[in-house]
């Protein structure tokens, strides 16, 4: 399982990132990838998006996190939020953005795809009144 901490090492990013994309390739959500942002070149961000929603992660070996993050948040509304079983930051209410955490990278990747299937099957989200 992979901690935060091995992001500090770009051979470690490079495999995260791969892990990821191959999700994101199963799922039927397009993955692109920013390199060198702000934080230089230990940071890679990766945009996963399917449905009209995009959850962003960074994978930075400047951060000293004992987590990894997934923001999601809308590319389209379309008039529609996240449930509010979509995320621990929805305080029981739907909402327009959501946020998963896991303590290793594989986690928060079956996290993901678990979202995406969700978005499949239409229990995602509910319509914004």
């Amino acid at each position: 399982m992979t901690l935060h901490s091995a992001m500090k090492r770009s051979a470690e990013r490079e495999r995260t990132a791969a892990l990821f994309e191959a999700m994101a390739a199963r799922c039927g959500a397009t993955c692109t990838r920013d390199r060198y942002e702000i934080d230089g070149p230990r940071e890679i961000t990766l945009h996963l998006t399917k449905d009209g929603a995009t959850v962003d992660i960074e994978l930075n070996g400047t951060y000293d996190l004992d987590a990894f993050l997934g923001h999601w948040f809308f590319d389209d509304r379309r008039g529609r939020l996240f449930r509010p079983d979509f995320g621990p930051d929805t305080w029981g209410q739907a909402h327009h953005k959501a946020t998963s955490t896991a303590d290793h990278a594989e986690d928060l990747c079956a996290m993901i795809e678990g979202r995406f299937l969700r978005m499949d099957d239409g229990t995602a989200f509910v319509p914004e009144d």
